[in-house]
């Protein structure tokens, strides 16, 4: 059985559709590690059956303990440091140092350190697929994290979607 890092699990989306995938396949139901920042989203998911309260980390995903996984779905946010409460920002700033071994530019913004932490978790052999800003293909603040990603994975896939996945937000 799978183990998954959902680390930013919001609505559940990517949850639901890990299980819908296992149950078309006649596989068993992976077991989650899920992250959550906001108690209500947290409990609602709870609520409708997607992960049990023991897959469940309510709370900051860079300070959560780091648990060996398989694979990490998920869409971290793309909040710029300086946007962020104070606690959060340092926490993301110190992700960032322990996983790429240099500091993160006050400019950046906090899908990078939620990349190298789900790293973190995975096994070796381990897979990630996340939903990325395509400016991390070009962006200054970037480039540790591309070098991380070089180091720690031995095959790389950057897939460009053009057309707006989540219409309802204003991030392409």
């Amino acid at each position: 059985c799978d183990v998954i890092l959902e680390p930013s699990l919001g609505d559940g989306s990517f949850i639901a559709a890990a299980n819908g995938a296992a149950a078309s396949r006649g596989w068993m139901r992976p077991e989650f590690v899920a992250t959550e920042l906001n108690p209500r989203a947290a409990s609602d998911v709870v609520a409708r059956g997607l992960v049990t309260a023991d897959e469940l980390v309510v709370g900051d995903f860079l300070d959560a303990p780091i648990r060996p996984v398989d694979a990490a779905i998920g869409n971290p946010p793309y909040v710029r440091l300086r946007a962020l409460p104070a606690a959060q920002a340092e926490s993301a700033m110190a992700a960032a140092l322990a996983d790429l071994g240099s500091p993160m530019m006050t400019s950046g913004s906090v899908w990078m350190p939620f990349v190298s932490r789900a790293a973190e978790f995975l096994r070796p052999g381990g897979r990630m697929a996340l939903v990325l800003p395509w400016d991390m293909t070009y962006v200054k603040y970037a480039r540790p994290l591309w070098q991380y990603l070089a180091e720690t994975f031995g095959d790389l896939r950057v897939v460009r979607v053009r057309e707006r996945l989540f219409p309802d937000i204003s991030q392409d």
